[in-house]
């Protein structure tokens, strides 16, 4: 996914479109995942830290002013 399209997927999402977060999870679950697993080295930790972040940035989606940057941290 090309960061045009990952912007595109959070401008959607703020607008509250429910498929386009799917998606942006579904790109970048893996990575977040991993990045928790490595830090936190228990994987019942590292799904419920996977959940909170995902959870702050859907909450926090909205106050940015480029989302995809966001979504960028998070893959990387």
């Amino acid at each position: 996914m090309n960061d045009l399209q990952r912007r595109e997927l959070v401008e959607a999402t703020k607008r509250g479109d429910k498929k386009a977060f799917e998606e942006l999870y579904r790109e970048t679950e893996r990575s977040v995942y991993f990045t928790c697993l490595k830090l936190l080295a228990n994987e019942d930790s590292a799904k419920d830290a996977m959940q909170d972040t995902f959870m702050t940035a859907l909450d926090k989606l909205d106050t940015l002013d480029d989302g995809a940057t966001m979504m960028q941290e998070i893959q990387d």
